[in-house]
This record gives structure tokens, sequence and C-alpha cells, in this order.
């Protein structure tokens, strides 16, 4: 993935997709609106996807946008910071021969939330979403000796959840995508790190949903 966030250099590996079987998944996050992207292989411009200049994209239900993928195609724009899935599904396309159709796919990441028996397990509590900046999602927690126990990180509807299979307390370690819990075991105030600006994701088409995640961190601090 390049764009506007790192220049347009097509040798930066920051953001580089991950590969299901045609489908390639990865993930930008940007401070600011405004932001256009392409899609290059192999690191160089020589094969590069943008949209259809011509066409009109369609949005689906779960405000997912689709586009016409267009060899040398125009740059795609995103109007609002956040936190970015972009999907490049070439399953019928001849990536060799470059005949066939091939679509991208943008999703927004709606707001991220600390989660855990201090709250319930409840994902919808607003009271929990992290703070975002180009992907870094922070949030401090104050919790009582009645709060301490397990958390995560997830979205509203728990279809986008990080945990830890190896966590130790101040280290950073590898989020695990649907991994296990976080415990904390002392009362205290702990400023949770989620960081998926540099990360892939792992992305089944029919299912319509995210199989795994790499690049991606969390820290737990007290």
């Amino acid at each position: 993935l390049v764009g506007s966030f790192n220049n347009w250099n097509a040798a930066d590996t920051t953001h580089m997709m991950q590969n299901n079987d045609g489908v390639y998944a990865g993930i930008i996050g940007i401070d600011a609106g405004d932001t256009e992207f392409k899609v290059t292989a192999n690191g160089s411009w020589d094969l590069n996807f943008g949209s259809n200049p011509s066409g009109v994209a369609s949005i689906s239900a779960d405000g997912t946008t689709k586009y016409d993928a267009v060899v040398n195609g125009a740059n795609i724009f995103l109007p609002d910071p956040g936190t970015y899935i972009v999907i490049l599904d070439t399953r019928e396309y001849d990536m060799v021969d470059r005949k066939g159709a091939a679509k991208i796919l943008v999703k927004k990441v709606e707001d991220l939330r600390v989660v855990g028996e201090f709250n319930g397990w409840n994902a919808g509590d607003v009271n929990t979403v992290m703070d975002c900046a180009a992907g870094v999602y922070t949030l401090l927690i104050p919790m009582k000796d009645n709060d301490v126990g397990e958390i995560k990180v997830t979205n509203d509807d728990w279809s986008l959840n990080f945990g830890c299979d190896s966590f130790v307390m101040n280290q950073t370690c590898d989020a695990a995508f649907f991994g296990n819990n976080i415990k904390i075991t002392e009362a205290g105030t702990y400023k949770v790190t989620l960081d998926i600006s540099n990360c892939g994701v792992r992305y089944q088409m029919d299912s319509g949903s995210c199989e795994s995640i790499s690049g991606a961190t969390i820290r737990v601090e007290n």
C-alpha cells in the first residue's frame, strides 16, 4: 500500500499486504483526511492498481466501498482520518498476463475499545473507546480491586478483536487476532496501546471477515 501517507514510496515495506489465495489485505492508519493511495506490486510502480476513473464505486450495507481495480488507474481517495482495511481481490485476474477483473475494497475500522471483566465484557461501552492516531490506539483504564481481571481490545461487535498469547506487563507483545485475554492482577491505572499501523490482515472474501493479522502489537503499562 502506497500513497500520500508514505510519500508514494513503492519500496516502503511498512504497509505490506497479506495474500490469501489472491486476496491481498492490509491496513492504513491516517491522521488527516484527503489521503490518496494505490496498491503496488513487488516494490515498484511497474504493476499498480487504482480505481476506474469513469466507474462509480458501490457502497455495501456494512460501509465497505468497492472499486473496479485498474492497472495504472486513478488514486483512491480517503476523505476522513482513521484506520482502514484495504483489500485487493485478484482471484479473477491473471497477474502474469495482466488480464481479467480485479476489485479493491475499502472499509473503515470503527472505534476500538478496551473491554473486560471490569465492564462485563460490554463491547458497546462507549466509555472505553480508545483514542486513535494513525493506527495507534491508546486508553488509560483506572482499575479498582473489584475491577481486576482479564481484558481485550475489540470493535463493537467482536468481529475485529485482539489479545496477546504471551503477555508480560510493561512489555510489547504481538497482538493475536482472537488471541488470549490479557490478565490484570493488581489495582491501578493502566495504559493500553494497540498499534496496527504497520500490519497486514488475512481476509477471507467468502465469509467477509478477517482470519488473522500480522505486525500488530499490544502493550499494557502501569
